[in-house]
């Protein structure tokens, strides 16, 4: 979409937004309704031959969410990780699920350059099936970094300091580029002096109590930061910094399988 079609986009009511989309979506055979919080569309598609690139077992089906006129983001894994996929342009449903099952083949076959690029930082990566990213775990004396990678970049996705609670990183927070760490040590020395500007802004108190979300797939791997031993330095990015350099086991890079603390 040009810059000029966005402006125009955006200057129209959410009301007809909706009316748009829920037309086209009904034209496909695909029934919406509106969510808990009566503002968003969403629904489900029904699927006869989208696959599990990771499983091999069938997708019966995807829960969406409706964006702006004309695109949908599901909302559970492994679809959730395809972003937004434009509906508009399709005339039929089996049209639609081909464009789905196709994006998600595409990007499950992209993740092998995704995870030689982050084992070549030195990075533990292994394929998260269930998420269909490349997923590792750096840990710090102070905090641990989930880093995901997928077609789109490498991105720090959550924080775990010691002794506090667990936090989704901001997603205006910018993709790594691994090329710029040589080592690992530099690249905890980034990650610790940026964890302010991970933290994502205080939501804005709503009305409305809040729709509960999905539960989180079972048998997903967590993040943990453990305690730092007595000797380590912590708090700020120069203690750590010296601590990197006197010690170069202050960074573990730990495979999922061996966190004991689940992040929700």
């Amino acid at each position: 979409m040009s810059e000029g079609e966005h402006t125009i986009i955006g200057k129209i009511p959410r009301e007809r937004l909706h009316q748009i989309a829920s037309r086209k979506l009904t034209a496909l055979g695909v029934q919406v309704r509106f969510g808990a919080d009566r503002e968003s569309l969403e629904g489900e598609l029904p699927f006869a031959r989208v696959i599990h690139p990771a499983t091999g077992q069938p997708i019966a089906r995807g829960r969406f969410v409706v964006t702006g006129h004309d695109q949908l983001r599901f909302v559970d894994a492994p679809l959730s990780s395809l972003g937004p996929v434009n509906f508009f342009v399709h005339e039929r449903l089996a049209s639609l699920e081909q464009a789905v099952s196709q994006a998600l083949q595409q990007r499950s076959a992209a993740l092998q350059d995704v995870t030689l690029r982050m084992r070549l930082a030195r990075l533990d990566a292994q394929v998260d099936s269930e998420r269909v990213a490349v997923r590792a775990v750096l840990k710090t004396a102070t905090h641990a970094f989930e880093i995901l990678g997928g077609p789109e970049g490498i991105r720090v996705a959550r924080v775990a300091p010691v002794g506090g609670a667990p936090y989704e990183v901001a997603g205006d927070f910018p993709p790594l580029e691994l090329s710029q760490f040589p080592t690992p040590t530099d690249l905890e020395i980034y990650l610790v002096g940026h964890v302010n500007q991970m933290r994502p802004a205080a939501p804005v108190p709503s009305a409305r109590a809040p729709r509960a979300g999905p539960p989180p797939p079972a048998g997903t791997a967590g993040l943990v930061a453990t305690p730092p031993p007595r000797n380590a330095q912590n708090n700020s990015g120069s203690d750590c910094a010296e601590a990197t350099r006197t010690s170069p086991s202050a960074v573990t890079i730990v495979a999922p399988s061996r966190l004991s603390t689940v992040i929700p």
